[in-house]
């Protein structure tokens, strides 16, 4: 696929995420930050509207959470940390922004699976599949196992 159709398509999925309504009342959420060399969905505009517009609960607007991907080592054990700025990430040994264990205080960012509230949405590179995790068709992708 030339680079303009692709272009075209990711910006019409990240459009149609944008407005869907499970994705403006999410206030906790995990998304994969896209690679260009793995040939992934750009999520840029997906995140850049996680970590400047809140949420909506009830009359109240809550900023969502966003927790992205990192990599613990090369067995794939990995972890979903809270980030709160594009800044956050820096370029993994493959070229994969992630964000460092510690912020820029040295303090370290909150784990998905110890915070007190639960994430209540996954955005995931993969083809196809249903829950419970019976993927229809797999691509290869190492972030999988975050299922």
């Amino acid at each position: 696929m030339d680079l303009i159709q692709r272009s075209k398509e990711d910006d019409a999925i990240q459009s149609i995420v944008l407005v869907a309504p499970w994705f403006k009342s999410s206030k906790s959420l995990f998304a994969y930050v896209s690679c260009a060399t793995l040939q992934e969905v750009d999520t840029s505009r997906i995140l850049s509207e996680c970590l400047c517009s809140p949420a909506k609960v009830g009359y109240t607007e809550v900023r969502k959470k966003l927790y992205v991907l990192h990599l613990e080592d090369r067995k794939c054990n990995m972890r979903m940390l809270k980030i709160s700025s594009i800044n956050d990430l820096v370029a993994s040994s493959m070229n994969i922004l992630e964000p460092a264990p510690v912020d820029c205080d040295g303090n370290e960012r909150e784990d998905a699976l110890q915070a007190s509230n639960p994430v209540d949405l996954f955005i995931i590179p993969d083809n196809l599949f249903i829950l419970p995790v019976h993927h229809l068709q797999q691509g290869p992708y190492f972030r999988r196992p975050i299922l």
